[in-house]
Parts: structure tokens; C-alpha cells; sequence
């Protein structure tokens, strides 16, 4: 889950972006493809960080159209719907979501705050079997949603409805249902009516982030970052990842805070003799089936052996060689994060004449540098941030550098035999 489509590679797939990586080239793709539908939103959210650029462009379903077409055309294994502005704001979604399923390309998923979410739409992403569908709920009650996302309280309800469909008419489990709670210091004591909320729903995972971009009197001060933290080991001392998929922040670094939780619990399971803790598994937390429970078991398995490939292999960004993003005004950014460095517009020029053209082919060799010279480069150019430098880590790295292939054991070693192994 989240892995944005790269389940669905093969072989062969992966094999061309490590060799894509070594020769500077593009062998293939692109495999996934990021689309904002429209710069609309159904919401007002006070910390948005793309109003800056809204005009409230929409790609036109004939837009759309040809998007999907030549994604067929190139053999895009996966897309998914973000924004930009709210995806299903757009005013043709359900007619845009058809289209997209001609291109048979997998739809992965899409990041909404429910709103759109109506019986039509539901019945769509059920159908184009849509992996998981992620609801920026952010609040746990109606009057801090109201004032975060600066709607009526009964919208709250609204989202909270739809959700609820989604989840019973849903088949084969699909789609995934996550909710993502956006933690600030207005709305952090209440994480655990968050959890909990999640849990009355009926979703399948929990994704606990907070914001960016923060006026100063809205920042945390330390003693509230504290307390945050205590609400956090709470809700993972009872959860153990179970339902929770992450917790992260873009206001500050609480990745030790975190790390350190998890040692804890580890610790003091690691004290109980076997005979207890076959009790504890079998006793403990009732509410789980012994599948789930040694689903949850593997998964804490796979966990664990993600951080020591994390804490052993550098993870660089290899998305000029998988994919790009389309946003609603034609654009073709860098990347999701660095919007305002432009490589396209497929106003002009194709998908594929973006991808193969000049300004991914200076993408590439710049990233290249990157990753062959692994902790020995030093220059930042100018489709390069620090964040993309191997040798960050943690806070002042990117968080979205690797997520999608950390789980590919296999893929992480190709790439730790290429990583700063080679001259640019």
C-alpha cells in the first residue's frame, strides 16, 4: 500500500531504470503518471500550499482524452488523481474517471477530502478496481474541521457518509480506504479521538503528517510538541502499526521522537518470555482475527527489514526514470514537490515529446551525478535540490525520495551495487 504503482512493474521494468540510471538514459516509461484534474476545491483550507498558483484551471475531458490515450500508447502501468486543487471537484469526474480507465493503465488511487466521493464516483473507482482512495479527514469532530477546512460543520458528516458507503459497498476489500489526519498545535490533543474516529469508520489504514508553510504564532512550541508525542506512543503502544501507515511531519523533525517509541515497545516486548508472549498473541487485542494477527505479524517483519535496508542503503529519487506529473494548467513539473521549475506543457508538445526532450534528458544527468557519485557529489545544479543529495537524511531529505520502492528488497540491492560505485 502507497507504494504508487510500482507493484505492477515486472522485470523488465525495473531492470530499465537501472540501466536508465547507469547511461543517463530513459529505456522506458513513464511508468506512473500523476494527474491534477482541475485547481477547484470543495474546501477552503486555511494551510493549502498550492493557492499560490490556482487559477482555476481544469483539463478538459478532450484533455484527458488524449492524456489517456497516450498512456496506452506508452504503456503507463499506473496513475493516480491528486492535486492541485481538490481531484473530484472537477466538473465532468465521473466522465474523466472513465476515460482514464480506457488507457488500461492501473489506477492506483486518489488523494481527496471526500467530498466528491458521491454514489457515481464510488461506483467508478469500484469498478476500475482503484487501489486505495486516501481522505484527508485531518480533524476528529466537526467544529476544528470546520475551522481548518473553513466549511459548514455538516460537512464533516457529509465526508464522514460517503466514507462509510465507500467501505460497505467496496469488493475484494479494494479500494483501500486511508485517512490522514494533518496534525497542527490547534488540533494535536486530540490524536487519540483521531485514532479512534478511524477506527469507528472502518478504515484500513491511518496516516498521522502535519503542515507546512506555518505563520509563526502557529508553530509548535516545544512542551507542545512533547505532549504530542505522548499522544502518539498512546496510540502505538495499543496499534503497532496495525491501522496506522505512518507518522510524519513538513513542521518539524519527529523522526527520533518516533524511532524512539518504537524501540520501547520493542524493548519491552523483546523482555516477555516465550510462554507469555504466545499468550499475549493469542489473548491480546481480541478484536483481531488470528489472521490479522499474523498479517501483523509478517508486516512488522517487513518493517523491521525496511529500516535496516534504510539504515544500510542510501535511497535516492529515480523518478526521471519512472514518473511525471500532470498538473490542471498543462504543466509538467520537475517533480511533486519543486512545482515551480517547469519541464513541459502538454498544451504543447506530447507526453512522450516531455519525457523524451531536452529538459528530462538534463533531469536524468543530473540525477545521475547524484546517485553515482553517491556521498561524493557536492554540486547543486539547478533541477537539483539538497533534498535530492544522498546525503541528507532525514528531515532535510525529501519524504517522498523512495517510499514507493523501499519495500522492493531485490530493487534496493541493484541499486546499493550502483550507488557512488561509479564515475559520472
Amino acid at each position: 500500500m502507497n507504494d504508487i504503482g510500482w507493484e505492477l512493474l515486472n522485470k523488465k521494468d525495473k531492470e530499465n531504470i537501472i540501466n536508465g540510471i547507469i547511461e543517463g538514459k530513459a529505456f522506458s516509461g513513464p511508468l506512473h503518471i500523476e494527474i491534477h484534474p482541475t485547481d477547484r476545491c470543495t474546501t477552503s483550507c486555511f494551510f493549502c500550499s498550492t493557492r499560490w498558483r490556482r487559477k482555476k484551471d481544469e483539463l478538459s475531458l478532450n484533455t484527458i482524452s488524449s492524456i489517456s490515450k497516450e498512456m496506452k500508447e506508452m504503456g503507463v502501468r499506473s496513475f493516480l488523481l491528486s492535486g492541485g486543487g481538490e481531484p473530484l471537484a472537477h466538473k465532468e469526474k465521473e466522465k474523466i474517471l472513465e476515460e482514464l480507465g480506457k488507457s488500461k493503465a492501473h489506477m492506483f488511487g486518489v488523494t481527496t477530502n471526500g467530498v466528491g466521493l458521491n454514489k457515481n464516483v464510488r461506483e467508478i473507482l469500484i469498478g476500475l478496481k482503484c487501489q486505495q482512495v486516501i481522505v484527508s479527514i485531518n480533524c476528529s469532530n466537526e467544529r476544528t474541521y470546520s475551522e481548518m477546512m473553513q466549511v459548514g460543520p455538516k460537512v464533516f458528516h457529509y465526508v464522514l457518509e460517503n466514507v462509510k458507503k465507500l467501505i460497505e459497498e467496496r469488493k475484494n476489500n479494494l479500494p483501500k480506504v486511508i485517512f490522514q489526519f494533518l496534525v497542527y498545535k490547534k488540533n494535536y490533543n486530540s490524536i487519540v479521538e483521531m485514532y479512534n474516529l478511524a477506527k469507528e469508520v472502518g478504515v484500513d489504514r491511518i496516516i498521522f503528517n502535519g503542515l507546512s508553510f506555518l505563520k509563526e504564532e502557529l508553530k509548535m512550541k516545544k512542551e507542545e510538541t512533547e505532549e504530542m508525542i505522548s499522544y502518539f506512543k498512546q496510540i502505538l503502544k495499543v496499534d503497532e502499526y496495525r491501522k496506522i501507515l505512518g507518522i510524519y511531519s513538513f513542521e518539524q523533525d519527529i523522526g527520533e521522537y518516533i524511532l524512539k517509541i518504537e524501540r520501547e515497545i520493542g524493548n519491552e516486548r523483546s523482555k516477555r518470555n516465550i510462554l507469555k508472549k504466545i499468550l499475549e498473541f493469542i489473548l491480546k487485542n481480541k478484536e483481531y482475527s488470528l489472521k490479522e494477527k499474523l498479517k501483523h505479524r509478517k508486516e512488522m517483519k517487513v518493517r523491521k527489514k525496511e529500516k535496516y535496508y534504510l539504515d544500510k542503503i542510501l535511497d535516492p529519487c529515480i523518478r526521471p526514470w519512472y514518473c511525471l506529473t500532470i498538473r490542471s494548467d498543462g504543466a509538467v513539473p520537475v517533480c511533486c514537490v519543486r512545482q515551480h521549475i517547469l519541464m513541459g506543457n502538454i498544451y504543447e508538445n506530447s507526453i512522450k515529446e516531455i519525457w523524451e526532450g531536452e529538459k528530462f534528458i538534463e533531469y536524468r544527468k543530473q540525477m545521475r551525478e547524484v546517485i553515482l557519485l553517491g556521498k561524493r557529489y557536492k554540486e547543486k545544479k539547478d533541477l537539483i535540490s539538497n533534498a535530492c543529495i544522498l546525503s541528507s537524511k532525514g528531515f532535510s531529505s525529501c519524504p517522498f525520495r523512495s517510499f514507493y520502492y523501499r519495500r522492493d528488497f531485490p530493487f534496493m540491492e541493484k541499486l546499493e551495487n550502483i550507488i557512488g560505485k561509479f564515475e559520472s
